[in-house]
Order: C-alpha cells, then sequence, then structure tokens
C-alpha cells in the first residue's frame, strides 16, 4: 500500500506564486524550483523546512574555442583563474553546491583524482593573459584588456550569477557585457556558435561516455548534427581517441584509465569551466516526512514519503 492514496503535480510559473503557495499550506514540496538565493528567507515559516543533497548535474561557463581570443588556451585558463567559485557558492547558493572539476562528481565511479585545479588565483590570472599578449594597457586604470559578450537566459537568478561572474572578470582587466536572452534564443544561438561566453547546466552525468558527446570532434554542431553537444567546438585529436577507446571498452577498471586521461587533457585545455554542482534543494511541508532526494532530482522519492495528518 502507497504512503500517500494520492498526488497531485501542479504546474506554477511564477516563482514567488510557487513559494506563497507552500508558506499557505497549499502546496507541500517544491524541488529545485525555487531560487536559491531566496530559499533561506523562509526557513523560519512555520510550515517549511528545507532538506538538500548532492546533484548529478553540472553548472558550468561556456567558451566558444573558434573565437579569435578565447582560442588561446592561456586565455581560458586565465578565466578560469579570475573567477572566485567559492565566493559565488557562498553568496549566491547559500553554500548549496559543491566545486566541480570536471563533468563527472566527485560520488562517480570514474571519477579522476587530483586534476588540474584552477583556484581563483587573479595574479597568475593576469600573467596568463600577459602572456598570450593582451597586456594591461593601463594599470590600475579603466580600460580592459579586452572586451567580451556574456549571453545567458532571462531567468534573473542566472543573470545575477553571471553578473556576479562578470564583476570577478573585471578585476582581472576584461570587460564583460552580459546579456539575457528568452532561453529558446540563447539556445539556438549556442547551437551555431553565435556567442563567447554563456553559462548553462547539464542534462543528469551518468555515464563517463558524456566525455565523448561533449568533446568528440564529430559532435561539434553542423548541419548533419545541429543537436551535437559539443558546443563550445573544442578539437582534440588525443581526446578524440580517448573517448573512442573508452566506448569500445567493456572492462571497467580499462575504463576507469582511460577516462582518467580523458578528464586531465579536458581540465588542461578548459574548453569549457565547470563551476559546480548545485545541491538538489527540496522545499517541504513540515508535515510531510520521508522523501527521498535522489542525485538526478527524479520525483521517485515521493514513494517514500507520507504526510501527516492534523
Amino acid at each position: 500500500k502507497p504512503n500517500i492514496a494520492h498526488v497531485e503535480i501542479k504546474i506554477v510559473r511564477d516563482n514567488a506564486a510557487r513559494l506563497l503557495m507552500l508558506v499557505g499550506g497549499s502546496a507541500d514540496l517544491v524541488q529545485n524550483a525555487t531560487r536559491l538565493d531566496l530559499v533561506d528567507e523562509v526557513r523560519d515559516r512555520p510550515r517549511v523546512k528545507i532538506e538538500s543533497g548532492p546533484s548529478v548535474f553540472l553548472t558550468y561557463l561556456l567558451l566558444n574555442n573558434t573565437d579569435p581570443i578565447l582560442k588561446d588556451k592561456r586565455v581560458r585558463q586565465a578565466i578560469a583563474l579570475a573567477i572566485d567559485r567559492p565566493q559565488i557558492i557562498a553568496a549566491k547558493f547559500g553554500g548549496r553546491a559543491q566545486l566541480a572539476s570536471g563533468l563527472l562528481p566527485k560520488t562517480h565511479w570514474a571519477y579522476a583524482k587530483d586534476l588540474k585545479s584552477w583556484d581563483h588565483d587573479a595574479a597568475r590570472a593576469k600573467q596568463l593573459l600577459d602572456e598570450a599578449g593582451y597586456q594591461d594597457p593601463d594599470g590600475d586604470g579603466p580600460r580592459p584588456r579586452f572586451s567580451l559578450t556574456y549571453k545567458t537566459s532571462s531567468d534573473a537568478f542566472r543573470i545575477s550569477v553571471a553578473r556576479v561572474i562578470a564583476a570577478q572578470l573585471a578585476t582581472v582587466g576584461i570587460d564583460i557585457e552580459v546579456r539575457p536572452f528568452e532561453f529558446a534564443t540563447f539556445f539556438a544561438d549556442v547551437k551555431k556558435g553565435n556567442y563567447q561566453l554563456g553559462s548553462m547546466q547539464t542534462a543528469e552525468i551518468t555515464e563517463p561516455d558524456f566525455y565523448f558527446t561533449y568533446f568528440h570532434s564529430s559532435w561539434i554542431p553542423d548541419a548533419k548534427n545541429p543537436d551535437g553537444d559539443n558546443r563550445w567546438r573544442y578539437i582534440n585529436p588525443e581526446l578524440d581517441r580517448a573517448t573512442e577507446a573508452g566506448r569500445s571498452e567493456l572492462d571497467r577498471a580499462k575504463r576507469i584509465e582511460i577516462y582518467d586521461r580523458a578528464q586531465r587533457i579536458v581540465a588542461e585545455d578548459v574548453p569549457i569551466i565547470p563551476l559546480f554542482h548545485e545541491d538538489n534543494v527540496v522545499l517541504l511541508n513540515q508535515d510531510v516526512d520521508g522523501y527521498a532526494i535522489t542525485p538526478n532530482a527524479r520525483l521517485i522519492g515521493i514513494a517514500s514519503a507520507r504526510k501527516r495528518k492534523r
């Protein structure tokens, strides 16, 4: 016998309305549908409790590897070094995210340890930009080394995160113009390569073979494969060979070795910048117990939930 006899799922598009329904008691559970910078505002409400757990989704910064500026690996590395990810997690996510080093979370069986780390280091970022030929034209003055356009969705929270990243890049002399778009327009531009920087979140990462679909040169979107996932247009023959070998190998120990190498290639070349794995965050009615948060955020957790009657 199920713990709950009846489940009703409501589609509520407005973020504020979802919160009001939960606080008012006309909703019992909201998962990953509340701006993370607003979650703690309802912590002390008598009807609401907050639970969270790790996820297999990656939030990342897209870099167009064919762009005249971004095709230089040193520039991509400098951008990675200029971003203070722990500061973003603390300020915008209330600590509810885990630093990422690649597509795979640390809990994955193929996760490679001790990958090249691009922890915040503004001095090193400036040095790399100098080496790439983009010297600061006026020292601590207002003139930038160069300018880039950062496209993102029109979601208010994602825009706010993009602006924090833009401010951090400004400290090393990179001027960023943040341009929000309705998601369909933004995504169409990304697939066409009509962007310089952008930010997105992956689907659930369950298999290391995602390194093939995300980074193999045959998966660059074109007329034959318009939905290819290598939207950053990254080309590396060594990575191509590694990911091809990975999808034809059945022995798990050998696959771990293959994908260890693939992860190290990508971590060094920085075709994208892994930012963080955002936690799955659930707001619940205080009367709801037993809801199981899964890493892939499936609602199967309802199967174990029960609601106390008052």
